[in-house]
């Protein structure tokens, strides 16, 4: 007889868009497996709809439960609060304004079944355009039918950097010691993210489409990055590194290689949507990172 899993699904929730929210809860509440509590962690919401519709949905939705946070700490904090007052065995991070397909947590509970010692397991998403069309992104897509180890696997280095679309085993988290890092930091997910690649044995890709990411990012979203996030995106990888270092995994022993193309590209791609790279900040960021690569390819040599 299977085993049936307890899900603690953690919703980071900041100013989100109430029909967004209904969405979002909507497509969890009809999953055809139901053995899942949702942790709803209000990252001080600013907007007065979005606090009153979070904390008025657990008051008819047994499932649900809500952690009012007296500040904003941004989403990766509020994700670990998420885990640290979940009593699931397997954790899920969904976007607020994003959604399921119904048997999305079918999935993770049948796909832990057949391997108990799974790390975490990664499925497909669509992108939901702002025209309402459903786009399927051309990521680097690396599936398997049977688990792989991550940490010796070179094909998973390049694999989308996000937390959503995923199933973790919590006892893996809490075992490696993975978490968020406590500042707020943009793109929080990227330092998680690396995290996983380094120290997980076990995992699954599983080419089904389970998640659909609502497309928010915008030409004005784009045109506002600016040397505090550049600089954050180049924190992740150094405070990331200090974490794997010592793993003997495959994303350890090439970050360098690993750093170089990931990073400067990131920052290229962002900086086609501003005036970033005609600043003396890019120059500063460039000469740091080239210190930061310089020091890797020492240590390794």
């Amino acid at each position: 007889m299977s085993k049936q899993y307890k899900l603690s699904v953690i919703i980071p929730v900041f100013d989100t868009n109430v029909n967004y929210l209904e969405e979002c809860f909507l497509s969890i509440d009809k999953q055809t497996y139901q053995n899942f509590e949702v942790i709803l962690v209000n990252d001080c919401s600013k907007k007065f709809v979005t606090a009153q519709f979070i904390n008025q949905y657990p008051k008819t939705h047994e499932k649900y439960r809500v952690i009012n946070l007296p500040q904003g700490f941004g989403p990766g904090n509020a994700r670990n609060i998420g885990v640290e007052n979940s009593t699931g065995e397997i954790i899920v991070f969904i976007d607020s304004d994003d959604y399921l397909l119904p048997k999305c947590f079918e999935v993770i509970n049948n796909t832990f079944n057949q391997w108990p010692d799974l790390d975490f397991l990664s499925f497909e998403i669509k992108i939901l355009m702002s025209n309402g069309e459903l786009y399927d992104p051309t990521t680097n897509r690396v599936f398997s039918s049977t688990p792989t180890n991550v940490s010796e696997n070179p094909n998973f280095a390049n694999t989308r950097c996000s937390v959503w679309a995923k199933g973790f085993s919590k006892k893996f988290l809490i075992d490696k010691n993975i978490w968020f890092k406590k500042e707020d930091m943009y793109m929080e997910d990227l330092y998680y993210h690396m995290l996983l690649l380094s120290k997980s044995q076990k995992t699954i890709y599983i080419n089904d489409v389970l998640y659909i990411l609502r497309e928010t990012v915008n030409s004005r979203a784009l045109s506002e990055f600016n040397a505090k996030k550049a600089n954050d995106i180049f924190h992740c990888y150094t405070e990331a590194y200090k974490e794997i270092k010592n793993d003997n995994s495959f994303l350890s022993n090439n970050f360098a290689e690993y750093f170089k193309n990931s990073f400067f590209s990131k920052i290229d791609y962002m900086s086609k949507f501003c005036n970033f790279k005609q600043t003396n900040d890019y120059k500063k960021l460039v000469n740091e990172a080239n210190k930061f690569l310089f020091s890797l390819t020492n240590t390794k040599a």
